[in-house]
């Protein structure tokens, strides 16, 4: 089992080295209200659409020679609902803390119905990161995003978001009609604009049809089992709230004092860490440091 380290700079040297990565992202249907990097959307993929299987990818970056490939864990803060990790941003293990804290645990029930961190293993191209987009309901929303994807291919974006003075980053990742909300998404859309989603890393080393990252699923913990709640609907009966912003502090639970203290921060971060070991005991504690935005 991984342990609790008792202050910030030994907490530096045994989570570098794990490097496990945080989930955030989040396109947004107008019935449902969802946040950038957690909520619920439904998208029904289109399989026939799939970027991997595309001959005309509709941007630049189609044809590449094959290149080298790097593996790390990404997480996403979400709700029980499920979709495709398209059009969604993305973060390691310190951005999605973050953005929890942040944005989601200051309210009982929790923002947008989230519940849970998904946990995937990405595949990209090494040294190909070009600069990290928002993305809300499904679509891009910085200006002139269709230009980015004809310049630069449907290519993962890099942003760094510390947690604390704790390094950490967010991830962009285009899919299948990255210009369009979620309500406005359809087939040919899809074929004329695939994305960067890979079927599988083969598809991603080859560079055919111009996919830039392939995603595979690798467990998830609720948040509940990461901060110890054992009944929420409880807990939030009971007029308790795991963050106060006014006092930097939980009501009828601490897991969350000191959004600003570096090595209670690092504490949460290997808290998470811990609760993805307990469950999943038999896949790997890490699988590479997370891609750099350079």
């Amino acid at each position: 089992a991984l342990l609790v380290t008792a202050g910030c700079a030994a907490a530096l040297v045994a989570w570098d080295r794990p490097r496990l990565a945080s989930v955030g992202g989040t396109p947004r249907t107008a019935a449902s209200g969802v946040g950038r990097f957690g909520g619920s959307w439904l998208w029904e993929v289109n399989a026939a659409a799939d970027s991997s299987s595309s001959a005309s990818s509709g941007v630049g970056g189609a044809g590449q020679q094959p290149a080298e490939l790097q593996s790390f864990y990404v997480f996403r803060a979400q709700s029980d609902s499920k979709y495709p990790l398209e059009n969604v941003n993305v973060g390691d293990v310190r951005g999605v803390l973050w953005y929890l804290h942040n944005e989601v645990v200051s309210m009982c029930p929790r923002k947008y119905g989230i519940t849970r961190i998904m946990r995937w293993k990405l595949t990209v191209k090494k040294g190909e990161m070009i600069n990290f987009v928002a993305f809300d309901h499904g679509a891009c929303t910085v200006p002139n995003c269709a230009a980015l994807w004809q310049q630069k291919g449907y290519r993962v974006g890099c942003q760094e978001r510390g947690y604390a003075g704790l390094s950490g980053h967010w991830y962009s990742l285009p899919g299948k009609c990255p210009n369009s909300p979620v309500a406005e998404k359809t087939p040919s859309c899809g074929a004329d604009f695939p994305g960067g989603a890979c079927r599988s890393a083969a598809a991603l080393s080859s560079g055919s049809g111009g996919c830039t990252y392939f995603a595979e699923p690798a467990g998830e913990v609720s948040i509940d089992e990461l901060t110890r709640i054992h009944n929420y609907s409880h807990f939030c009966a009971e007029r308790n709230l795991e963050y106060n912003r006014a006092s930097d502090s939980g009501i009828g639970i601490s897991f969350w004092d000191g959004f600003q203290n570096a090595e209670r921060c690092a504490m949460r971060t290997e808290r998470l860490a811990e609760t993805f070991v307990m469950k999943y005991p038999t896949l790997p504690v890490d699988v590479g440091p997370p891609a750099s935005c350079t």
